[in-house]
């Protein structure tokens, strides 16, 4: 037979490999923990979170289930279209309103001016003709006043002078 490895070599080896076998078993950090212990608190942990995403998908539904339903667009516009118009109808009421009180003070005032002024202009035109008839008589008495101071005239005869007793005439 040749010659084999010494026995000393065999028998470190089988060792060796003995040690390596019984630490794939362990985990490779020497605090003895396999790896499904490593993964327990995991396992809390996603049932924790699937607690948490049934409940929210719970509360979700049962927000859906009980929320209020859209209300009808019809019915909600047959509903205010009334209150609407006549609110509507009320403003422009109130505006036409005071447009006319306006329209009908200002129509007022100009009248009143118009009327003040009418009646200035008609007591100015009959003031203007009773000046000019008494400028006329005043005239025709100056003349004939001018007339007895002039000798050889004869007084200016005048039918409306005429009916005055006092006054004394050169005929």
């Amino acid at each position: 037979m040749p010659p084999g490895p010494p026995q000393e070599l065999v028998d470190a080896t089988v060792t060796k490999l003995t040690e390596a076998q019984g630490q794939s078993d362990k985990p490779p950090s020497g605090d003895g923990m396999s790896l499904f212990e490593r993964l327990r608190p995991l396992g809390c942990i996603a049932r924790f979170a699937a607690a948490a995403v049934v409940l929210i998908v719970a509360g979700y539904a049962v927000g859906r289930v009980l929320a209020p339903q859209p209300p009808d667009m019809e019915e909600l516009q047959a509903a205010l279209e009334p209150a609407i118009r006549r609110n509507v109808i009320a403003q422009l009421s109130d505006e036409l309103q005071s447009g006319l009180v306006t329209c009908y003070d200002q129509l007022s005032d100009e009248l009143g001016r118009r009327h003040a002024d009418e009646k200035l202009s008609t007591a100015l035109t009959s003031f203007a003709v009773r000046t000019e008839a008494e400028l006329e008589r005043t005239k025709q008495g100056v003349a004939q006043l001018l007339s007895y101071g002039l000798p050889g005239r004869a007084a200016i005869h005048n039918p409306e002078n005429s009916k005055n007793p006092d006054e004394r005439t050169n005929q």
